[in-house]
């Protein structure tokens, strides 16, 4: 049984630097499964860690349920949801409660599904995020991303 290959990737998404200037991402850039991030706090598959070496490997979407369902509230006081189905999503967010969006990559899903600067994320999958701590809406987000096939770039 062959190994999948290791390759340079940039995933899942972003989080804006927190107002104590630490910077938090969602997101790695990895080389054969080394931090290329040098120092930064880093959160992934849903673990927060310094600089914590996680080997994520690439794979074929097996069905069409590895889906993940983000619910949020627009600046209208709307509520949308969409269903994202590939990593990366394309999105960063702020690093506080309520996660709201800050930018959206001209080239990633959440454009192409209409995500719009100013969201608020109000659930994931179903699951309320109110009440829950930033910590705790950043982790389960990255966990249920982390099993998105992963779109090479």
């Amino acid at each position: 049984l062959k190994r999948p290959q290791m390759t340079w990737f940039h995933s899942c998404l972003a989080v804006d630097r927190g107002t104590c200037g630490v910077p938090v991402h969602t997101c790695c850039n990895w080389n054969n499964g080394h931090d290329e991030r040098g120092g930064e706090t880093l959160i992934c598959n849903g673990r927060l860690g310094r600089n914590e070496v996680v080997k994520v490997r690439s794979r074929r979407r097996s069905s069409d349920s590895e889906t993940m369902l983000l619910g949020f509230e627009l600046p209208t006081g709307t509520t949308k949801e969409v269903v994202f189905s590939e990593r990366p999503l394309g999105m960063k967010f702020t690093p506080s409660v309520p996660l709201t969006v800050t930018e959206v990559r001209p080239t990633g899903q959440a454009n192409k599904l209409g995500v719009q600067h100013g969201w608020m994320l109000t659930s994931v999958d179903n699951e309320t995020m109110d009440g829950q701590t930033s910590e705790y809406v950043i982790g389960i987000l990255c966990k249920k991303a982390s099993v998105l096939p992963l779109l090479y770039l």
